[in-house]
């Protein structure tokens, strides 16, 4: 059991970090919003591999603030018409 438990430690850390970096470039990197959205997208299939039984607690948590920094950081830079959502962005 100690071993799970350090071994879930383990694997919250590596989430913890992938979620903080895809942050950082987010709100400091200079990215389009379809850059954006593929790295969001991309770091939720990492994450899947990490935490393949918790991907709602995932997309509660994670998917509302990834879009909140899309809208804080990404959308400003852009010319992009504002009644868009960020799902429907896999179009542009």
């Amino acid at each position: 059991e100690l071993i799970s438990m350090a071994s879930e430690d383990y694997i919250i850390a590596q989430l913890k970090r992938l979620v903080d970096r895809t942050s950082e470039q987010l709100c400091w990197g200079k990215l389009t919003l379809k850059e954006a959205v593929e790295l969001v997208e991309e770091t939720r299939e990492q994450a899947k591999k990490l935490i393949p039984d918790m991907m709602d607690k995932y997309d509660l948590i994670y998917e509302s603030r990834f879009e909140r920094l899309m809208w804080q950081f990404v959308m400003p830079k852009q010319n992009v018409n504002p009644q868009v959502t960020i799902r429907s962005v896999n179009a542009i």
